[in-house]
């Protein structure tokens, strides 16, 4: 059993830091995390000994080891808090964190970044409230003033500020764009057509959070994760879930069950969940033995048998309750209006009494209502799974409840982040009493926020009031911003501080809804080459199309 703060791949040193020492927590003055203790501490104390990927940038999370390396650990250094009055010193040739002072039961650990960084990700103002404050916080070698001056007519923009969706691997550092550790305007250079870039980094990371989420509440035990392959089926990235080995896939399709098979997953990783299966697609199923399949229809159930598929079966039911992100109909697989999926209370009897009568084990109950739900939709979210009881109750013999996906990305600056601790809490409150074991499907969450898609401007016109600015790819490379009015808001690859401009960003697709953003607030554009649309890992490249013969595009996975 793993007790580390950090995951296995990075191996069992008893040094370090342990679960039951330090817990990653939500501090109160902000809304970053910290570290805090579980137990006291003496001055003089070895704390632990820490570890992490050794990157040559400054990011968000990173400590100083020399000139041109940094470790950068997002499972516990990397969360130290500042303060000129430290509690703590980290050895950055060693590894090891120090008690300096005495360290009480729940107290944060506080770092002088100063002693560590030449140059910090960002300067800023301290409220340490010590006697020997800076005030001004800035890495030993950063002569450059602290300001959040206002630049030439650009009125409110600070550029100081972080942009709503930077992050510790996707942000700018002086002024230029990163992911995962790559200047995004050379992989620009390198990209002839439109192309994907996803990091496999933030992938894992996503995966990881789904894991602490549950094994916060006890959860962990009971709990199964199948990634939604049809976000993204890009084979690279499917390998790399394979090998983190922290989820199976969700199908939708016996070609998808073939081609994950192929990227070293086993059929008993995969769960089927398909509409309106063909002769075909039965033929296919029955080479694949030990994956499970959810029956959305009697129909499917009935084939089911008829093809000897009764291993291991589920019922995919309709509770006639939906959700999606701020109520969008089109997101939304279940509720008033009667849709194509799972079964309903009315056919359940029946369902079952097929089922029963020829021996077949129903093992597993599952549902999948909506998507890309945030915070404002838990409490709808609740009274789905209220109305999963009765299913529950009808079929006792059941073992396995499966809560699909759903899990939503910000999408604008106005979202918040899906707080996973209240979601996990509400599956925790109603189902953790069950003895049920509990799998989601997660798709969006998982991948869609680790992806960009990076297009080439081809014209920067003004028509009556409005600018426009052309891109070399259509809805037809990434249909979510047409088919579901899920914004991919574009984000220039470095800052120029010019004045800032409200751009109209189109395609080149002759359609009317050809419009990745309708209004763009940006600094001007007249020296940028390429723009990046943020969120594109996930219902993109794989619901593409070659509609007007437009659907060139590459896809790049970027491995820290």
């Amino acid at each position: 059993m793993n007790t580390s703060v950090y995951p296995r791949r990075f191996g069992s040193n008893p040094l370090f830091p342990q679960k039951i020492d330090f817990t990653i927590h939500k501090t109160s003055r902000s809304k970053g995390l910290g570290v805090l203790t579980n137990k006291s501490f003496k001055a003089g104390d070895y704390l632990a000994k820490i570890t992490g990927p050794k990157v040559p940038d400054i990011l968000q999370h990173t400590l100083q080891i020399s000139k041109n390396l940094h470790l950068h650990d997002t499972y516990f250094s990397g969360y130290f808090l500042h303060s000129c009055d430290p509690n703590i010193k980290v050895d950055m040739q060693k590894l090891e964190v120090w008690a300096i002072k005495p360290i009480k039961k729940n107290t944060y650990l506080y770092m002088d970044y100063t002693e560590t960084e030449d140059y910090l990700f960002k300067s800023f103002k301290c409220n340490c409230g010590s006697s020997n404050c800076r005030g001004i916080v800035r890495g030993k070698k950063d002569k450059t003033l602290f300001t959040n001056a206002v630049l030439g007519d650009n009125a409110g923009i600070l550029y100081s500020e972080k942009m709503w969706w930077e992050r510790e691997d996707f942000t700018y550092k002086n002024d230029q764009l990163y992911l995962a550790g790559r200047l995004v305007k050379e992989l620009a250079r390198q990209a002839d057509v439109p192309t994907f870039f996803y990091s496999a980094a933030r992938v894992h990371d996503n995966l990881f959070r789904l894991k602490q989420a549950f094994s916060s509440l006890g959860l962990s035990k009971r709990t199964n994760i199948f990634y939604a392959m049809k976000a993204n089926r890009f084979t690279p990235l499917l390998t790399q879930m394979k090998i983190g080995g922290m989820c199976g896939i969700d199908a939708c399709s016996p070609q998808e069950i073939v081609h994950a098979v192929s990227c070293g997953f086993l059929p008993q990783d995969i769960s089927l969940t398909a509409t309106s299966l063909s002769d075909k697609d039965f033929l296919i199923l029955k080479q694949y033995k030990g994956i499970h399949i959810n029956c959305d229809s009697i129909t499917t159930l009935k084939r089911c048998i008829k093809n000897g598929l009764t291993d291991s079966l589920g019922i995919r039911i309709n509770p006639q309750t939906g959700i999606s992100r701020s109520g969008n109909e089109k997101l939304q697989y279940t509720g008033v209006n009667l849709t194509k999926f799972g079964i309903y209370q009315a056919q359940l009897n029946d369902f079952l009494k097929i089922a029963r009568s020829n021996g077949v084990l129903i093992n597993t109950i599952h549902f999948h209502t909506g998507c890309g739900y945030l915070n404002d939709s838990l409490q709808q979210l609740s009274n789905v799974f209220e109305s999963v009881q009765p299913f529950i109750a009808a079929i006792p013999e059941v073992k396995t409840l499966n809560l699909g996906g759903g899990l939503g990305v910000p999408h604008n600056k106005s979202d918040d982040a899906l707080d996973l601790n209240a979601w996990a809490k509400l599956v925790k409150k109603h189902f953790g009493s069950s003895k049920l074991n509990i799998a989601i499907e997660p798709g969006e969450y998982i991948v869609k926020d680790a992806g960009i898609l990076v297009l080439e401007k081809t014209y920067q016109e003004k028509k009556h009031n409005v600018n426009f600015i052309g891109l070399n790819a259509g809805f037809n490379i990434a249909p979510e911003p047409a088919n579901y009015d899920l914004p991919f808001e574009p984000v220039i690859l470095e800052k120029f501080h010019g004045k800032f401009s409200a751009y109209k960003v189109v395609g080149n697709i002759n359609e009317a809804l050809d419009v990745w953003f309708e209004k763009l607030e940006v600094e001007d554009l007249s020296m940028h080459k390429h723009l990046a649309l943020i969120n594109a890992g996930a219902y993109s490249s794989s619901m593409s199309s070659n509609h007007c013969m437009r659907g060139e595009m590459k896809e790049v996975l970027l491995i820290s």
